[in-house]
C-alpha cells in the first residue's frame, strides 16, 4: 500500500545501520527524520547534561525535541521505520561509538582484554532488548510484539499502526523493495556509517576477537521476549554458540 501522506521516521535504537534507512530517502527527495528516543526526560537530560559541558545536544536529540509534540506523537501522520539487530553485537557497536564519552580509565584503555572487560562491567546489557517497550510502547502506545514476525522474511510492515520493523540483515535490497512499494518512490538503500571505517576500527575488531561471554548472561539476553520474538529457535543457538565462552 502506497501513502505519500506519511512522513516517514527512522525511530530506532543506535547502531542498527538506520543511516543507510534514513540517508535513502533523504536522497529519494523525501523529508525524513532519524531519531532513537522519545522519552522526555531521557531528552532534557541529555540535553541539560550536553549544555553542562558547554556543547550542543545530539542532532537526534534536538530533532526528538523538536518534533515530538507536534509530529512524533501523532500516528496517522507518521510511518515509522526500525530496525533492530543481534543485542549483543548492537550493544559492543554502541559501546565503542560512544567511546569518547566515557570515564578516561575506559577510554585509554589500549589493551583489547581490558576494554572487553570494562565493556561486561559499565554497559547496560538489557537496553536494546527492553527498547522497544519504552519507545513504541510508552510514547506511542504501539505494542510490536502483538504483531508474528517471520524470522525467514527479516521485516514486517504493520499496515494498522504505520510501522515498518527490519532486522539488520535483511537485504538492502528487500529494504529498498518494501520502503519503495509503502512510500511511492524509488528508494535504494547502501550501506553508511561503517564501524570499519571509523578511528578505532582495528581496536574494535581485536576486542570482537576476543569477546566471549558466561553462558548464564548470553542465556539471559537470548531468552528475552525481544530475543524470541525476531530470531528463530535455530538462529538464537546459533548466535549463543558465537559469544559462549568455551570450556
Amino acid at each position: 500500500m502506497t501513502d505519500n501522506s506519511l512522513t516517514p521516521v527512522v525511530y530506532t535504537m543506535g547502531k542498527v545501520a538506520s543511516t543507510s534507512v534514513s540517508g535513502a530517502i533523504l536522497e529519494a527527495n523525501m523529508p525524513c527524520h532519524d531519531i532513537h528516543s522519545l522519552e522526555p526526560e531521557y531528552l532534557r537530560r541529555t540535553a541539560q547534561e550536553c549544555l553542562a559541558r558547554g556543547v550542543f545536544p545530539p542532532r537526534h536529540i534536538c530533532v526528538s525535541m523538536a518534533h515530538r509534540n507536534r509530529l512524533f506523537l501523532k500516528r496517522e501522520k507518521c510511518l515509522y521505520i526500525s530496525l533492530l539487530r543481534d543485542p549483543i553485537a548492537r550493544n559492543m557497536s554502541a559501546f565503542f561509538q560512544n567511546l569518547h564519552l566515557l570515564p578516561d580509565e575506559i577510554r585509554t584503555e589500549g589493551d583489547p582484554q581490558k576494554l572487553f572487560e570494562k565493556f561486561k562491567q559499565a554497559y547496560k546489557h538489557s537496553l536494546p532488548v527492553t527498547w522497544f517497550d519504552r519507545e513504541f510502547g510508552e510514547q506511542l502506545g504501539i505494542n510490536v510484539f502483538d504483531h508474528p514476525f517471520d524470522p525467514g522474511k527479516r521485516y514486517i510492515h504493520i499496515q494498522s499502526e504505520n510501522v515498518i520493523l527490519f532486522r539488520v540483515d535483511c537485504p538492502d535490497e528487500i529494504k529498498g523493495r518494501v520502503l519503495s512499494r509503502v512510500l511511492g518512490r524509488e528508494i535504494r538503500v547502501q550501506r553508511q556509517n561503517d564501524s570499519a571505517n571509523k578511528g578505532y576500527a582495528t581496536l574494535y575488531n581485536k576486542v570482537k576477537e576476543k569477546a566471549r561471554f558466561t553462558p548464564d548472561f548470553v542465556d539471559d539476553i537470548y531468552s528475552t521476549k525481544f530475543s524470541n520474538h525476531f530470531w528463530s529457535r535455530e538462529e538464537l543457538n546459533e548466535m549463543s554458540s558465537k559469544w559462549k565462552e568455551s570450556h
